[in-house]
């Protein structure tokens, strides 16, 4: 199976396999084949198992933080799937078990995928390339942040806000936008209120300065579609930046 970054389409995938199983078979011998194992490696099936029970949990979790109003429907087919692992025997034949995955909470999980699409921001295709993307230009103007000639002290506020900014971008597919609106907020305070300091810096400087800047401005576009937390660093205070560069 491919890597999955929308956390229901894998809890999906991985429970439509097993629904699809023989009647007649054991718990056992239809999770060793879900999950491509041996029926005798009982720590891989311990393992598995497990991981699986962390991915119903994940969820619930990205459910509660990412899904706005009634979240009931996305919630009660995560019931049954705790259920259905936690009242199983697992030499018992599937047939026995199978009434958890019926119709209702299949198309509950179905709903998940969806609401995900919408609201968690590691289900979109297009972010992790373009963090990634994020990531190697911050890197990059980190190394030119050391080796220029900036003062020191606007030295050390570029690189601490550099340094924070990377931070919260390798968590937001993870955690959302909170960490990184405070990043980005803060560094745009922080800039705002050393413009003096920054406006009287020379040539080379100011091209660092309008290349940090330009990653302000497109963290903005990457997250300004997600609605978990107030829109980050809106147009208008990236705006205010640019008279410090021209």
């Amino acid at each position: 199976m491919e890597d999955v970054q929308n956390p229901f389409q894998r809890l999906y995938e991985l429970l439509d396999s097993a629904r699809k199983a023989p009647n007649h078979e054991t718990s056992l011998d239809v999770w060793a084949k879900v999950f491509k194992i041996s029926p005798s490696d009982l720590p891989g099936l311990i393992y598995a198992l497990r991981s699986l029970m962390d991915d119903v949990s994940h969820c619930r979790t990205v459910v509660e933080k990412f899904v706005p109003g009634d979240k009931a429907r996305f919630l009660v087919p995560l019931d049954r799937v705790d259920a259905l692992l936690a009242n199983q025997n697992l030499l018992t034949q599937w047939n026995s078990y199978k009434s958890y995955l019926d119709d209702a909470t299949m198309l509950g999980l179905g709903f998940g995928i969806y609401a995900m699409s919408q609201f968690h921001p590691a289900s979109s295709s297009e972010s992790s390339p373009q963090i990634n993307e994020f990531i190697k230009k911050l890197d990059m103007l980190l190394e030119e942040c050391l080796d220029s000639e900036i003062a020191p002290e606007l030295k050390k506020l570029f690189i601490k806000h550099l340094e924070a900014i990377r931070a919260a971008l390798l968590g937001f597919l993870v955690d959302g936008g909170e960490a990184l609106e405070a990043a980005v907020d803060n560094a745009i305070g922080s800039i705002l209120r050393h413009g003096e300091s920054i406006k009287a810096e020379p040539g080379s400087g100011k091209e660092f300065v309008k290349g940090f800047f330009d990653v302000l401005g497109k963290v903005n576009d990457l997250v300004s579609g997600y609605q978990t937390t107030a829109q980050i660093a809106s147009s208008a205070a990236v705006t205010l930046l640019l008279p410090l560069i021209s």
